[in-house]
């Protein structure tokens, strides 16, 4: 594993398993959220994303390593999945993801963090759940879609190349980021 795609939907974690993943083995990480949403959530130009992720793998040429932790399909096609070797997609059951996305909503609002580029979650997205952009919304709309679709993804020929990690709960999440400091020589103890 030199060139990791770390995918899933949202609330499942992808940010937290991915820094974890980039700490462990010691690469740079990017996070799509942070270029796709500008200040005053404004979105990217799709071609401006293509162009700066397309720039962030071009600095792994020649053996160098590196994890990118996000979707945006629409928006940037396979241009992750081509230059990845391995994909760790987290798939919890859904009742997970949208508990996870509460909970970090809930975080987030309460404690004003700063998300990408100086934007912060609206309190009001998280206590009227219902709106159209609230990510609690989104969340259960989209959670149902995301894995047949992962699915075509991962075994379409074009990603044939790919090693594929499918983790769809904590043990299997705690066991392969074990496994992943035993094989990057980090002790036990630092675990």
């Amino acid at each position: 594993m030199t060139r990791i795609a770390v995918i899933g939907t949202a609330g499942s974690g992808k940010s937290t398993i991915a820094a974890a993943i980039a700490q462990t083995l010691g690469v740079p990480r990017l996070e799509l959220d942070s270029l796709h949403w500008q200040a005053n959530w404004t979105r990217a130009q799709p071609d401006q994303m293509r162009s700066e992720v397309a720039a962030f793998m071009s600095e792994a040429v020649n053996g160098g390593s590196w994890v990118i932790d996000g979707n945006y399909r629409g928006i940037l096609g396979n241009q992750v999945l081509d230059g990845a070797d391995t994909v760790v997609w987290l798939d919890p059951i859904r009742s997970r993801m949208i508990t996870q996305s509460a909970r970090r909503s809930i975080r987030r609002t309460v404690t004003r963090e700063e998300l990408w580029n100086g934007n912060r979650e609206p309190r009001a997205d998280f206590f009227l759940a219902w709106r159209d952009h609230s990510v609690l919304t989104w969340s259960r709309a989209i959670v149902d879609m995301n894995r047949p679709r992962y699915l075509r993804i991962l075994q379409a020929p074009e990603n044939a190349h790919l090693t594929v990690v499918r983790l769809r709960n904590r043990a299997q999440t705690d066991g392969f980021l074990a496994d992943l400091r035993r094989s990057a020589g980090i002790e036990s103890s630092q675990e």
